[in-house]
């Protein structure tokens, strides 16, 4: 018997069997291509770009809403494919439930609708994972699952040497380095604003594909140069990123430890490299300044050490922060657990800075009230929204990450530079999500979910392979 190959959506195999895409839905028309690079371009620009990119548009219309409206445009025209297993389910349970809290309170709460509607895109930005899932399954409705995920990593092999130069541009212009830009027409926003925590993430995600356009040139024979600057500026980046933020600090840790592997090598070459760091800013007495904290020995020393002991660190803010940021989640905690928020809350658009007056009770200023929520996304949603819909949320990153270990997966993503790519991005926003609103900014909650669906797609049970194993 021949060895062809079955995408998920193609028609039945031999064997007669259905196929996946005919137990989610009857074809109706292709999904175009331009969908497909519009995301695309879209992900790769809230990356390289982050909260700058954000601001494209003019209020309330930004990039990301415009953009989101085209897609569900173009796939009610087609044949969209929609995702299943148990994290699909829990992202839709999340959103289902945040659609129903969104009706609520329109219709009995004093809030404004906008204010409601600006907290509910959280929630409604998970239908971004579900065309990123529609567009790869009607990419592989065309082509072989092996041939999408050949093209896929390529392109995204090929951005990083766009991508991470542009990061290492927005962490240089970070650490106070007075580099003038412009503003959009529309908003007034500066195109380079960004923040650390952001290009944490971005650089999570862009090192296994450094990495492996560096692995194809020399095996090539190619020339390597290129890629070893833009090496040295993702090295220069997260020195940047981690002395001006801890959750920036965390993110780059999580892409290291998902690219090379949690092992005693790994391990090892990360405690070597990291000392021989400290040791070069110690003995040379480098210090830069890096936006209210500083790129030294001191700063790495102290950014490190108020991870786990805030308290102990005696420069910097640091354990100011920690002290607010916690005050904070224990107040939304202990009052929800004795109002028994589990299925409702007080909604959407409820300002918990307000609500639990941080200016006045933590000592913070004014100011930080305009946040509007904790820097915890967990949280945040339990002070507005309760604890289901908290846990549905939570369950959607861990399910999709645990259900693409490689030892379920095709041979193709097994060690894929892809798959690791979309786990450090999600757990990497995810982690930084847990200490900053990166989670409930378009910039982060957009790129979070586009690899939620990438990761549904890479789990997506393929039955024509199942059929022709047995047939054999």
């Amino acid at each position: 018997m021949s060895e062809a190959t079955f995408s998920p959506n193609t028609a039945a195999p031999p064997s007669g069997r259905p196929t996946y895409r005919h137990l989610v839905r009857h074809r109706v028309r292709r999904l175009p291509n331009w969908p497909h690079r519009l995301l695309f371009v879209v992900f790769l620009s809230y990356l390289a770009l982050g909260k700058g990119f954000a601001y494209f548009g003019r209020p309330p219309l930004f990039v990301g809403e415009v953009t989101l409206v085209v897609l569900v445009l173009a796939a009610a025209r087609s044949d969209l494919t929609l995702p299943t297993g148990p994290s699909s389910l829990c992202a839709a349970l999340f959103v289902a439930g945040g659609f129903l809290h969104t009706g609520i309170d329109l219709l009995f709460s004093d809030v404004s609708p906008i204010e409601t509607l600006r907290g509910f895109a959280i929630a409604y930005y998970a239908v971004f994972g579900a065309l990123a899932y529609g567009a790869l399954a009607a990419r592989e409705s065309t082509l072989s699952f092996h041939e999408v995920v050949e093209r896929l990593q390529r392109s995204l092999v090929r951005s990083m040497l766009v991508v991470i130069p542009a990061i290492a541009f927005l962490s240089v212009r970070l650490a106070g380095i007075g580099i003038a830009g412009p503003r959009w027409p529309g908003s007034g926003v500066p195109v380079l604003i960004t923040k650390a925590p952001d290009l944490g993430v971005a650089l999570a995600f862009c090192l296994p594909l450094l990495r492996a356009g560096y692995l194809e040139a020399r095996s090539a024979a190619g020339r390597t140069v290129r890629w070893q600057l833009v090496a040295l500026l993702w090295i220069v980046s997260v020195l940047l990123v981690s002395a001006r933020s801890r959750a920036g600090l965390i993110a780059a840790v999580v892409g290291i430890l998902v690219t090379f592997g949690v092992n005693a090598r790994t391990v090892v070459r990360s405690v070597i490299g990291a000392a021989t760091l400290y040791t070069v800013l110690l003995v040379t007495s480098f210090r830069m300044n890096a936006g209210g904290r500083e790129l030294s020995a001191r700063g790495i020393r102290n950014s490190l050490v108020s991870i786990f002991a805030p308290d102990t660190v005696t420069s910097g803010n640091y354990n100011a922060t920690s002290d607010w940021r916690s005050q904070w989640w224990n107040a939304i905690l202990h009052d929800a657990w004795s109002h028994r928020d589990w299925l409702s809350g007080p909604g959407w658009g409820t300002n918990l800075a307000t609500k639990y007056g941080v200016a006045n009770n933590f000592g913070l200023s004014q100011e930080f009230v305009a946040l509007r929520l904790p820097h915890n996304m967990v949280i945040g949603l339990v002070g507005r929204v309760g604890f289901v819909l908290a846990a549905l949320y939570v369950a959607v990153p861990v399910l999709a990450v645990y259900r693409t270990r490689p030892s379920r997966l095709q041979p193709e993503l097994r060690n894929s530079p892809l798959r690791r790519a979309a786990q450090a991005g999600l757990v990497g926003g995810f982690a930084v999500g847990l200490t900053d609103v990166y989670l409930e900014s378009p910039q982060g909650a957009i790129v979070f979910w586009v690899l939620c669906g990438a990761l549904w797609w890479m789990a997506a049970p393929r039955l024509q392979t199942a059929s022709l194993q047995a047939s054999l």
